[in-house]
């Protein structure tokens, strides 16, 4: 009976990954139905565990704690819409807009999930396939529409608009497994015996960078690959063989990184002068400026409360100022310092239990996938979003189960 239960947990989770990703997306945007889906699998696959006898791991003591304490921040910052709402909210509209926290209750049988090891490998493996898959998917969707004009899958390009563009290029988004594929890879590439299988994942480095630089070109994301391979040459692979084959592994992808002096390129970026990038930077310290001020005026310690991303304030004009531009930091406008502490403290933990026994591979596998979340939620790809968020219930997963096995090993 056990089996079953597990089984069922492995394969909703795999369904909701599948519409959350949005592979059924191609010809219409269907996110907010997918999120709804997913939100009522959660909640029925929550209940199913909270009855379930013989539990083969238990979710770790910080993990239980902070979800119950998400909730109750949730909850109390519901309740301060009633005093003041900037972007005009009722309790209603910010159940409805963030029903995707619900997601987090994924955590409880995930865990369940990843308790045994032959479990836990085909589990991750079967999401890295998906991952994989869905930027072949979305990379293939970019090229026909932007280079042959044909637009075979209108509901991707939806999102954000078709007038998202650059340099007259329509752009897509990244993904919540982005980060996860990039990390999957690069520990496949020193794992893996065969030297095919190691080529296959050289392969898909290359393709999360060239999908960050072509196809969403989003200066944060290519910042954190680059500096999370950083991490992982210098600090994750501890053998000789290891780090020759990182760097063989760096050198493959350098052409494409040092091409037409890509760092002066990447870094020159930031100037609110460059022709290219000079107005997103300025309407990103003006939207910095903007939501700090405000958030200063109602109160550090709460926020100025839940509210929508984009807002238009009269210093703008009728320019929209979104928060997700701001990354994590809109967290901290929101729901103050106390709220931050609590929507920061995955990436304290993740670290921590990871460096306690920092020799085993899970626990690298842990501390690099919290580096690199944690570098892409601080510069814009704030992992509380509502199309990043199930990056989380992942993230506390792996730190009970990682958190589990370090007891085990005592």
């Amino acid at each position: 009976m056990r089996w079953k239960t597990v089984k069922l947990y492995e394969y909703s989770i795999y369904l909701i990954v599948f519409l959350y990703l949005g592979f059924i997306n191609f010809f219409k945007y269907l996110n907010s139905l997918s999120i709804s889906i997913g939100v009522v699998i959660s909640v029925l696959l929550y209940f199913i565990y909270v009855n379930q006898k013989n539990r083969e791991i238990k979710v770790s003591r910080y993990v239980s704690i902070y979800i119950g304490v998400f909730i109750f921040m949730f909850g109390l910052q519901l309740y301060r819409l009633n005093s003041f709402s900037l972007s005009g909210y009722t309790i209603k509209d910010a159940l409805i807009h963030n029903r995707y926290y619900a997601y987090m209750l994924l955590t409880f049988p995930m865990t369940e999930v990843l308790a045994t090891a032959k479990r836990r490998m085909k589990f991750i493996n079967n999401i890295y396939y998906m991952g994989v898959a869905i930027l072949i998917f979305r990379f293939s969707a970019w090229f026909l529409y932007n280079k042959l004009r044909m637009n075979v899958a209108p509901g991707y390009f939806e999102v954000m608009g078709f007038a998202w563009a650059r340099n007259g290029v329509s752009r897509l988004p990244g993904t919540f497994l982005d980060n996860y594929v990039w990390v999957m890879a690069l520990f496949k590439i020193i794992k893996e015996k065969s030297v095919v299988i190691k080529t296959r994942n050289i392969s898909v480095i290359v393709l999360c960078f060239l999908y960050a630089y072509i196809v969403y070109d989003s200066r944060s994301q290519q910042i954190a690959y680059l500096l999370s391979l950083v991490v992982f040459i210098l600090i994750v692979s501890d053998t000789f063989k290891s780090k020759a084959l990182d760097v063989v592994g760096a050198i493959a992808i350098s052409p494409i990184i040092f091409r037409g002096n890509y760092l002066n390129k990447l870094v020159n970026t930031f100037s609110t002068s460059n022709a290219d990038y000079g107005s997103s930077t300025q309407i990103r310290m003006m939207t910095l400026n903007t939501y700090q001020t405000l958030w200063i005026e109602r109160g550090v310690w709460w926020g100025y409360g839940i509210s929508n991303d984009g807002n238009y304030f009269n210093i703008l004009d009728t320019h929209m100022v979104n928060q997700s531009d701001l990354g994590i930091l809109s967290m901290l406008f929101q729901y103050g310092i106390i709220g931050f502490a609590i929507f920061i403290s995955p990436f304290v933990m993740g670290l921590y239990v990871s460096l306690k026994k920092v020799k085993f591979v899970q626990n690298k596998f842990l501390f690099l996938l919290t580096c690199t979340t944690a570098l892409t939620s601080i510069m814009s790809q704030n992992m509380y979003d509502p199309f990043r968020f199930l990056i989380v219930p992942f993230l506390l997963s792996f730190i009970s189960v990682v958190s589990f096995m370090n007891k085990k090993e005592n």
